[in-house]
């Protein structure tokens, strides 16, 4: 029922033979017996927080639609669109519901730690939701993270359907178009990954920075309150003089 293509080996191993959770996975065995399903729900796994390679995945499907093996781009994208949009939804909701009590159970997280995190995603959630597509780590933790912080449902879902739409059809484009050149395809992508490490390590650190010197600006703020608050004002002692009797000159 689910054999809908024809058998197609042309994909190389670092696309094809992957070990994921300690388990030897063969992208093509799926592709070739479940199609666009598998693409969806690779892509959905990936989403909800999973370690899974739904974005490989999808450059494999997107390979097999080049060569003429049996799968048509359009809808490679739009399974991609369809698995990212309900994965993402998925683990959003299971931070929203549950996940700031897992959050609260990490050794290295304190609650303090928590409200900025809010705040952080009140103003940025959407671009990070947005763009974090586009970084493996963000791609599969910001829905949860999102959740965690309670952003707004409605703002969510929408950046988190644009972003799926943009990385969906780029990355879906990008393996059709270099489906015949494959090793041009492998540097592409390491090329990619180079710069998203860059990105999430620059990001950090500047988030870092960013942190610490608002902590010490916080820091010294409290440090003038509590001077305020234990040094006494002055007091202004005023002396009042009695008045003195002046005695007339006595007269010659």
């Amino acid at each position: 029922m689910f054999a809908l293509l024809a058998a197609c080996t042309s994909l190389p191993d670092w696309l094809n033979h992957l070990r994921v959770l300690g388990l030897d996975i063969g992208i093509a065995h799926f592709l070739d017996t479940y199609g666009y399903l598998v693409v969806a729900l690779f892509i959905a796994i990936e989403s909800t927080g999973i370690p899974f390679p739904g974005e490989t995945m999808l450059l494999a499907a997107s390979v097999y639609a080049a060569q003429g093996c049996g799968l048509n781009e359009a809808w490679v994208i739009v399974a991609c669109v369809f698995g990212a949009t309900m994965g993402d939804n998925l683990g959003f909701w299971v931070g929203r519901t549950g996940g700031r009590a897992l959050v609260r159970k990490l050794p290295f997280v304190q609650e303090s730690h928590l409200v900025p995190a809010e705040k952080y995603f009140r103003k940025y959630g959407g671009a990070t939701v947005f763009f974090g597509r586009f970084l493996a780590v963000l791609r599969a933790w910001a829905a949860f993270l999102a959740g965690v912080n309670h952003m707004n449902p409605i703002r969510f879902l929408i950046y988190n359907f644009f972003g799926a739409v943009l990385w969906s059809t780029t990355f879906g484009i990008l393996g059709y178009q270099l489906g015949r050149n494959l090793d041009k395809l492998k540097s592409v992508i390491s090329a990619l990954g180079l710069l998203g490490t860059v990105i999430v390590v620059v990001v950090v650190v500047v988030a870092i920075v960013v942190i610490a010197a608002r902590r010490r600006q916080a820091a010294a703020h409290h440090a003038e309150a509590h001077i305020a608050e234990v040094t006494p004002e002055p007091r202004v002692v005023t002396q009042q003089l009695e008045p003195r009797s002046v005695v007339p000159p006595a007269e010659s």
